[in-house]
């Protein structure tokens, strides 16, 4: 009998706090859509387009290259695993929004006001590495719980983490840690550019926005 009630008490737990992971994760679901699809009224006008415009694009395009947190089409020996690798011309960045962790056009993923470029340092068989790697989570849906400890779903930076997070040798190895933010284990993307720079793994290779309306090359 004691058994029993043990295993009942167990058992009633266990649904408690699934039901409540469930109902949290689409509170956060709900939550993250609403902010996804803000607008800035008070930063620009109602109706104005994304600061990065078709002549920003231009002038950036011909500065990246395979490794800058982007995908490019049968670039340094790497493979798009079918069906990726058909119809796909031009740049594309993998990238994790509310619709999922998918390869992306240039053109939408810098559909937004501001944006930075960070270059890995690596050695070419280790960016293949990381970025074969990166490519094992296309197709998968977005994590709108912010969780590093799991890998079923992936929030915007955690693309990032998974790719280049272990890679290396020794000092070179490429380390971001994970702070706590509302509980969970996450690194937040002023987290992640502090991190990238301070350790010598990435330089920063263009921004635009971050200080001025123009696009500013560094490297």
């Amino acid at each position: 009998l004691s058994r029993k009630l043990l295993y009942r008490i167990y058992s009633l737990k266990r649904r408690h706090v699934s039901g409540y992971k469930k109902v949290m994760f689409q509170l956060l679901k709900l939550s993250g859509r609403v902010v996804s699809e803000m607008k800035q009224p008070f930063v620009k006008s109602a109706g104005e387009g994304k600061r990065v415009d078709a002549t920003v694009l231009a002038e950036l395009k011909p500065l990246l290259r395979a490794g800058d947190v982007l995908i490019t089409r049968d670039q340094m020996g790497l493979r798009l695993p079918k069906p990726l690798n058909e119809g796909m011309g031009g740049l594309h960045f993998l990238e994790a929004k509310k619709d999922g962790v998918l390869l992306r056009p240039i053109e939408e993923t810098l559909h937004v006001d501001a944006f930075m470029v960070l270059r890995p340092q690596l050695r070419r068989e280790l960016l293949i590495e990381a970025l074969s790697r990166g490519l094992t989570h296309e197709g998968k849906m977005y994590d709108f719980m912010f969780d590093f400890r799991q890998a079923n779903r992936l929030a915007c930076t955690e693309v990032i983490y998974r790719t280049y997070h272990g890679i290396g040798e020794d000092a070179d190895r490429v380390c971001f840690e994970l702070k706590r933010h509302s509980g969970r284990p996450c690194i937040s993307a002023e987290d992640l550019i502090k991190q990238a720079l301070e350790s010598g793994s990435f330089i920063k290779l263009a921004d635009f926005g971050v200080e001025a309306d123009a696009l500013r090359i560094f490297s």
